[in-house]
Order: C-alpha cells, then sequence, then structure tokens
C-alpha cells in the first residue's frame, strides 16, 4: 500500500484553549482544549497537520509537547502575551450543562501572517469556533 499522508497535507486554524471541567463524578482544571487542538488530534491519524492558533505565555510548555509528541506542525502556534483562552463546563447529572465562557486570546488577529509559507500552499483547510 502506498503511503498518501503527504499528498493531504492540511492546516487546521482555531482555538487551542485550556478547559476546566466539572461533572458529578469529579473536576478536571486546565485540559488541553479548543477547536483546533481536538482537529489536529483527529486528523493526525490520516495525515500531516499543520496547526495555526494563537495561545497566551500562561499556556502550559506539556501541552506544547504533547501536541508536537503527536507529529503535530507548530510553526504556526503564535505565542502572546496575554492569557490562553478558557472554556469552563459543568456537567450535572442527566448531562445538563452549563458553559462558562472566559476571557483571553480568542481570536487570530494578525496571524494570518504569521502562517508558514508551507501551510499556505496546503490545498486542505479547517476552520474551527474562534
Amino acid at each position: 500500500m502506498v503511503n498518501n499522508r503527504r499528498a493531504y497535507e492540511c492546516c487546521g486554524l482555531g482555538t487551542v484553549a485550556l478547559d476546566h471541567v466539572k461533572t458529578p463524578s469529579g473536576s478536571k482544571k486546565d485540559m488541553l482544549g479548543g477547536s483546533a487542538a481536538h482537529f489536529a488530534m483527529a486528523a493526525r491519524l490520516f495525515t500531516d497537520v499543520h496547526l495555526v492558533a494563537v495561545v497566551g505565555k500562561d499556556f502550559p510548555r506539556k501541552h506544547l509537547e504533547f501536541l508536537k509528541r503527536k507529529g503535530i506542525d507548530l510553526s504556526s502556534l503564535m505565542i502572546s502575551n496575554g492569557k490562553t483562552f478558557r472554556w469552563r463546563g459543568n456537567i450535572k447529572k442527566g448531562f445538563e450543562y452549563g458553559v462558562d465562557i472566559s476571557h483571553g486570546i480568542r481570536g487570530l488577529t494578525n496571524l494570518c501572517a504569521r502562517v508558514k509559507r508551507t501551510s499556505k500552499k496546503l490545498a486542505q483547510y479547517f476552520l474551527g469556533q474562534f
């Protein structure tokens, strides 16, 4: 079987966030989240992924290292001086939930100019939620 991974390289644009989820059985804080991160983790199983997003200086290095170990290209990930976007979910019994969106860096303002040339030449793009 011929490996055509390189023929289907893609670029994922969206948020990379820190998630805090509370459930009846416990809670987890500062988990890796965001539309671009979730897309990249799924797509990497089928193709090479270039991740385009912005995080703050408070973004944990362990999450960056995790994404790198999974083979995701972070050369277009921008680390800004602000705080990382945070998402909070409170899931109750019966799977009712509430969402609290915290402030932080969310948009990709001026990031398009920083996208590496290799990412600009790709034919496949995924645009996640900002």
